[in-house]
């Protein structure tokens, strides 16, 4: 799967994150900014192959996302990024960090997209 690589990082990064959340001990319950809804947060814009060509972007949901998308389109600067945006389906998968963390609530999900064909030297909004 080409996404595999994007995904472990992102499963490892936050099982390490929440870990270490976990062996604060002054702290052991979430902060309300550790707390996973249905709005992405933690999104990552990476590397993925050439980086004049390609992009691949991560973020984080509530596990109530089980199909996501991504946009991406040339930022001119004015209205109409709905029209022009291009949608890719997301790969999407979902973590139970129980296991790690005692506080978690309820499984999360990650999603990756890979933004391929991008054009050299030119400004996009994503």
């Amino acid at each position: 799967m080409k996404h595999q690589s994007i995904r472990s990082a992102c499963t490892l990064a936050a099982a390490l994150a929440l870990s270490a959340a976990a062996h604060d001990g002054a702290h052991s319950a979430l902060r309300h900014w550790e707390i996973a809804s249905r709005d992405p947060d933690r999104v990552f814009l990476t590397f993925h192959g050439d980086p004049s060509t390609r992009r691949a972007v991560t973020w984080r949901t509530d596990g109530s996302v089980t199909n996501a998308v991504a946009e991406i389109a040339l930022a001119l600067g004015e209205p109409g990024f709905p029209k022009m945006a291009k949608r890719i389906e997301a790969q999407t998968e979902r973590v139970d960090l129980s296991a790690v963390l005692a506080s978690a609530r309820e499984p999360v999900r990650y999603h990756s997209v890979i933004f391929e064909d991008l054009q050299p030297e030119t400004l996009y909004a994503y």
